[in-house]
């Protein structure tokens, strides 16, 4: 994640109000690319993060709110700020319920645009990372075999190894080797620094360590592992742990 480079994606069919948001944002010293209607936007987008879509609402053909919404059923979390000159109750609910991050009013202050891009900006540049950590933890474990899957569902729920050899009727030392193995394969030499015969509690303990020391909690992991996908308690908005 080198070289992270923000980006401001301004779609207006007002060349004029394109123009002046756009001079805002290179005063602000950030990258600015104007498109003239939200088609052109999704026909270019290539998905870059982190970023901040600046959109207005009532353009020809698609909507700001219609852009907003094909985004998100694409996948694409970027941060948007909605503009518009009819701020009515609908739009506003609409616009929030799609993730807008703001809403504002047209004509709004310099100083309030100003604000919102910098938020924005920075919202997603914290959901980016949290997004390429899961994808990382997700490409790590799409490595392990079905029996290392069970081990580790069964560490994430706080038990023993003796209590997983039990249920999956293996020897201890078995449980140990793909213990072992799963977490070399995550970078991790938590499982040799593990006794196989430690308390509940202190197997639960150390593996919350290890999931902050690689920032991703215990449930990504049982996110990740399930053979179905639940929702997701972790704060996430569903969809978005990708």
């Amino acid at each position: 994640m080198s070289d992270i480079i923000d980006r401001v994606y301004i779609v207006d069919d007002d060349p004029v109000a394109a123009a002046s948001v756009a001079a805002l944002v290179a005063e602000m010293g950030i990258e600015a690319i104007t498109y003239s209607s939200a088609e052109e936007f999704l026909a270019a987008y290539n998905g870059h993060r982190p970023g901040c879509l600046v959109t207005d609402v009532r353009m020809l053909r698609m909507s700001g709110l219609e852009l907003q919404e094909t985004l998100r059923e694409r996948g694409c979390l970027i941060s948007v700020v909605v503009l518009t000159g009819y701020a009515d109750t609908n739009v506003t609910i609409r616009a929030m319920r799609a993730g807008a991050f703001t809403l504002l009013e047209k004509p709004c202050r310099e100083g309030e645009l100003w604000d919102a891009i910098r938020g924005a900006l920075r919202d997603d540049a914290e959901r980016w990372k949290s997004e390429e950590r899961v994808r990382q933890v997700r490409e790590r474990l799409a490595t392990l075999t079905v029996a290392e899957r069970q081990v580790l569902d069964r560490m994430v729920a706080g038990e023993m190894n003796k209590q997983i050899a039990h249920e999956l009727d293996v020897s201890v030392r078995t449980v140990e080797v793909r213990r072992q193995n799963l977490f070399s394969k995550d970078g991790s030499r938590f499982a040799s620094r593990t006794r196989s015969d430690g308390r509940r509690s202190r197997q639960s303990r150390e593996l919350k360590v290890h999931a902050a020391t690689h920032g991703y909690c215990s449930y990504v992991i049982k996110l990740l592992t399930a053979t179905s996908r639940p929702s997701a308690e972790c704060g996430y908005p569903h969809g978005e742990c990708g």
